[in-house]
């Protein structure tokens, strides 16, 4: 850990990179109970894709009010979470698994990838309406 706050961001990637640490805890623990219930929760957001959000959000002006009435953000919120689970499930679970080892790596890249789409289509949601 470096006491440098420009590298704190490189800190961070070498931590996420290295292989988890821990043992049958870990594995089952953040591997598959913090990915299930991160899982059921991503399904609670995405059961409201079809009802409308309001968000009021304070600004430094006044108080800002987006609404959706198409359900996008919801849905883009609950695909995010699930890719987040998928990636923990891969990270934690596949890896310490001596069978699963060799997939982990391309299927953690396509969760976080899954991420990375669902982040920029909810932020494209919000500039374009």
């Amino acid at each position: 850990m470096t006491r440098n706050r420009d590298l704190a961001l490189v800190d961070l990637i070498e931590r996420l990179t290295d292989p988890p640490t821990g043992g049958p805890v870990a594995r089952w623990g953040v591997g598959v109970a913090a990915a299930i219930a991160i899982l059921a929760y991503s399904f609670v957001w995405l059961s409201r894709c079809g009802h409308a959000i309001r968000l009021e959000l304070p600004s430094r002006y006044g108080t800002a009010t987006f609404n959706d009435s198409t359900g996008q953000l919801p849905m883009a919120f609950g695909s995010a979470l699930a890719f987040v689970a998928l990636y923990l499930h891969f990270r934690w679970f596949w890896s310490m698994t001596k069978r699963l080892d060799t997939y982990y790596e391309p299927l953690q890249m396509v969760s976080l990838l899954g991420v990375a789409a669902s982040v920029i289509w909810s932020i494209w949601r919000l500039l374009m309406s």
